[in-house]
């Protein structure tokens, strides 16, 4: 008798045996199929919420300076930079590195870099960068370093480019004294990102979200409500500003976002997708933030920037506050 004659000795045991496993595996599998398909609308829902966010709010804001999308902002400062110096550039990255290498690699791409040196936030972060790197096939197309050695890559940097980097272990003035290291004389600093407290909102913010979601009967997702509401005294992402303006000059400083930001950027988003009305409840918050704003009733929280040393600045354009009103605006809310 054969191994598999032993083991099913009759038909009709396989049958049982067969339908037994389909009732245990058939609601794993139906399961796991319902998960895959709520996931997959969940994705759609966030994809279109993005979609509206940049389409109908964040865009107005970029189309005032001929941008599409903030990152755009580096590879104009780029082409403007290099037709000025008439030459190819030495250029910085400091980025959100968990966003992997399609910045860098378009600045790489562009032909205005001689060479692109990326600026990790930890040792940890560098081997990441080189690993991914690697996989490109492109591990000597960048140099790679850390804050305590960024004079390895031999030239001072033209364009010292900040796309939402966040060095955690870094203070505000620590930064400057690095970026004032390692940007040439006549280099460029070009800034978007974070001007909001370390936990993402200012107090008057949070006030207003947990009134518009008790209005709307909305549940909070986010954790620990009451942590986020209280200022953080150390340093935030605010505290570059008046940093920054100590070591630099500001030409563009365009701020915008207060409230909206959190209902787009954090688990705030989820709720919003999955309301019956998304595109309306995310103008009628956009309209009121702007207000908010314009009313001056909260600082702002997103910036583009871009800066030089003060003998070489050539314009101003500060738009609706100025790196000093910002400054001004963020010391009375840490005191409220």
């Amino acid at each position: 008798m054969s191994t598999i004659s032993r083991a099913f000795p009759s038909t009709a045991v396989a049958a049982l045996i067969g339908r037994a496993w389909t009732r245990l595996v058939s609601p794993i599998a139906t399961g796991a199929t319902q998960q895959h398909a709520q996931a997959t609308r969940h994705g759609r829902c966030i994809g279109r919420l993005h979609g509206l966010w940049h389409r109908n709010h964040l865009a107005p804001h970029l189309a005032l300076f001929g941008l599409g999308t903030p990152g755009d902002l580096y590879l104009r400062e780029a082409r403007g930079l290099a037709s000025q110096l008439n030459r190819r550039l030495h250029i910085l990255y400091a980025g959100d590195h968990g966003a992997g290498l399609g910045r860098p690699l378009e600045l790489l791409h562009s032909g205005l870099a001689e060479q692109v040196t990326l600026l990790a936030a930890s040792h940890r972060c560098a081997r990441q960068l080189r690993v991914a790197a690697e996989a490109l096939g492109m591990a000597d197309d960048f140099f790679i370093v850390t804050p305590e050695q960024p004079h390895s890559s031999k030239h001072a940097h033209d364009l010292v480019v900040l796309d939402q980097w966040r060095p955690a272990h870094m203070d505000a003035p620590t930064l400057c004294s690095l970026l004032d290291r390692v940007l040439s004389e006549q280099g460029m600093i070009a800034w978007t990102g974070s001007i909001g407290c370390r936990q993402g909102t200012w107090p008057a913010i949070e006030q207003q979200i947990c009134s518009q979601l008790d209005a709307l009967g909305m549940q909070d997702p986010r954790p620990a409500r009451a942590a986020r509401a209280s200022p953080d005294p150390a340093c935030q992402p605010a505290d570059l500003v008046a940093a920054l303006g100590k070591h630099f000059q500001f030409e563009l400083f365009h701020t915008y976002g207060g409230a909206v930001v959190s209902y787009v950027e954090t688990p705030l988003a989820t709720t919003l997708a999955a309301h019956e009305d998304t595109e309306v409840l995310l103008a009628s918050i956009d309209r009121y933030d702007r207000q908010c704003l314009q009313e001056r009733m909260y600082p702002p929280t997103r910036v583009l920037a871009t800066l030089r040393r003060s003998v070489h600045a050539r314009m101003r354009q500060h738009v609706p506050l100025s790196p000093r009103e910002f400054v001004a605006m963020v010391a009375q809310h840490r005191l409220t």
